[in-house]
């Protein structure tokens, strides 16, 4: 349904990957997942087109790093997104090198 939207040149909407689940430390101290550090990485689900200033070449499905304060968050059908210019990227990594590495 999502992808059926149109964003502006050069912003990127992106699904962050999920916040790890409850962790234990050596020590046996419970960590919650509320005190997790939110993810700085996720799926790019829509791209503008690329603005001349920046080719970034970044395709829905591209795993993308960003830094922790980047972007802005928005709620879009009761999912979280991250809404983000292609220039606040860090690092990406094209779907069809992910495919390669996960099968």
């Amino acid at each position: 349904m999502i992808e059926k939207h149109k964003i502006r040149p050069g912003m990127l909407l992106v699904r962050p990957s999920e916040p790890p689940k409850e962790q234990t430390t050596a020590s046996g101290i419970v960590i919650p997942s509320t005190a997790a550090k939110e993810p700085s990485n996720g799926i790019v689900v829509l791209a503008g087109k690329e603005l001349p200033s920046d080719a970034h070449g970044i395709q829905p499905g591209d795993l993308v790093y960003y830094g922790e304060r980047s972007g802005q968050e928005i709620t879009l059908y009761d999912v979280k997104y991250r809404l983000l210019q292609a220039k606040e990227t860090i690092s990406s990594i094209p779907s069809k090198s992910l495919k390669q590495i996960y099968n």
